[in-house]
């Protein structure tokens, strides 16, 4: 590729060897007005590279992207910084707001190495018109070792994060230092976070997260606010047609993906693989290990993650906070210790919001939302004497809803399974619209009155409808 379409760093003076810093030479090639080429060997920098505002590339020799010898290299050397990026994509430096936009610019087989000192390996908003990351490696950044927000067309792909002491790799998510610091709460541009129509596709995140893993064992905790946004592997976040596919994320000391949606017409998630979240942490697998983040700040509609694997004995379950409107699909995830809401809402009412298809281990048998379901019994009984309601046999799990007239109920109920055995229920705090009660396996057939009796009427409807069962 050493031609007169690229500008070779090596002779605006660039050291493959390392020895010396290589930044003014490298930007002066990317500058020249051709994408500059970076040839095999390692390159010091002691301060950010800028990949301007239109046109602009630098593309490494390989498209290698470990510390072999046949990549490019990169090695920043310079001032430790929190909000200093080794690679600039645009013209937005670090938490201003994104209004300066950079189009068709390239970033290609490259090895970063933020040495530990760096904030970020790359930073890029506003990347718009055929924006290219492409076989990108980056390592040992305290922030995130790549961060990307507003944008649209353009296209990430092969990127590769290592170890890093904060988060791995952020697409479209809030910018929030590991201080806690929100530098994009504050950003005034339209949808200032949102990868429109981008294809983000074969990213890899290992071992995010080491200061709540490596460095502090036995500190994160997903119900505490201050950690859930830290030291994740892939944060997926706001977009309109965002596509995440082909993903892997493990070793993470934060939760291995984060999902955060707001209004978004169609969102996909799709293709994962997901193993020991939150890693060195100390917290149970089976109730508290967060292998999945779902964050809802708006009306979500359209979010469909499905076809991923997160390893039972280490993976964790998924955890939800956050607005319950619209619904979420969760289709073909395997393996998932169990879906739970970090807000104290009940499973019946968060499986009416995320919903599951073929959702494999401990996350619930069925779904509770109306429409998804089929009647099966019906019945307005007085509670002052006996009563049978029957239902449909077959189907799915039979969901309970009762409401009643205002008066006081008597007595309570039985739940007849077709075997000839009971299960008791009691009448719950009663509105004058239907409320669910609980949901029974498919053997119910019918539900009768139990206990005591009073001397005035008392109306209660029982509505029972099939749900279809959420794992094949």
């Amino acid at each position: 590729m050493i031609d007169g379409s690229v500008a070779n760093v090596l002779d605006f003076g660039a050291d493959p060897t390392g020895s010396i810093d290589s930044q003014s030479a490298i930007q002066a090639a990317i500058d020249s007005g051709k994408p500059a080429y970076l040839p095999s060997g390692t390159y010091r920098v002691d301060s950010t590279l800028t990949i301007g505002t239109r046109g602009k590339g630098l593309i490494g020799a390989s498209p290698i992207r470990r510390d072999y010898a046949a990549a490019s290299k990169i090695v920043y050397q310079g001032a430790a910084g929190s909000q200093t990026p080794v690679i600039l994509m645009g013209a937005n430096v670090v938490g201003a707001n994104p209004s300066v936009d950079c189009t068709s610019n390239v970033l290609q087989n490259l090895y970063i190495d933020c040495n530990d000192l760096a904030g970020f390996g790359v930073y890029g908003t506003y990347l718009t018109n055929d924006t290219l990351v492409d076989n990108v490696t980056i390592t040992s950044s305290t922030e995130f070792n790549a961060y990307f927000a507003r944008g649209w067309y353009a296209t990430f792909t092969n990127i590769a994060s290592l170890a890093c002491r904060g988060k791995g790799l952020a697409f479209g998510m809030p910018l929030i230092l590991q201080d806690g610091t929100d530098l994009s709460g504050s950003w005034a541009a339209i949808g200032p976070l949102e990868l429109n129509q981008c294809s983000i596709n074969n990213v890899r995140s290992i071992q995010s997260g080491r200061y709540y893993s490596i460095d502090n064992p036995g500190t994160y905790d997903p119900t505490n606010s201050t950690h859930r946004m830290q030291g994740y592997g892939i944060g997926a976040g706001l977009g309109n047609g965002f596509t995440l596919t082909n993903f892997l994320s493990e070793l993470s000391g934060g939760t291995n993906l984060y999902v955060y949606s707001d209004a978004q017409p169609r969102k996909t998630i799709q293709y994962g693989y997901l193993e020991n979240s939150n890693y060195l942490s100390g917290l149970n697998a089976g109730t508290e290990i967060s292998g999945i983040i779902l964050e809802n700040v708006g009306i979500v509609e359209g979010v469909e993650i499905r076809d991923i694997f997160t390893n039972y004995t280490n993976g964790g379950g998924i955890f939800h906070t956050g607005t319950l409107t619209k619904s979420i699909w969760l289709k073909n995830i395997h393996q998932p210790r169990f879906l739970t809401s970090l807000d104290g809402v009940s499973n019946f009412d968060l499986w009416q919001y995320v919903l599951k298809e073929n959702v494999r281990f401990d996350c619930g048998f069925w779904n509770t939302k109306e429409s998804l379901m089929a009647p099966a019994g019906y019945g307005a009984v007085n509670t002052r004497f006996s009563f049978t309601v029957d239902v449909n046999p077959g189907g799915g799990g039979k969901a309970v809803y009762i409401k009643y007239d205002g008066t006081a109920y008597y007595g309570a109920f039985n739940v007849n399974l077709d075997d000839g055995t009971s299960v008791g229920g009691t009448f719950p705090t009663l509105t004058t619209s239907y409320q669910l009660d609980n949901v029974f396996s498919s053997k119910v057939v019918s539900i009768t009155k139990s206990g005591g009796t009073g001397a005035t009427d008392n109306v209660v409807e029982f509505k029972i409808l099939s749900t279809p069962f959420t794992i094949e």
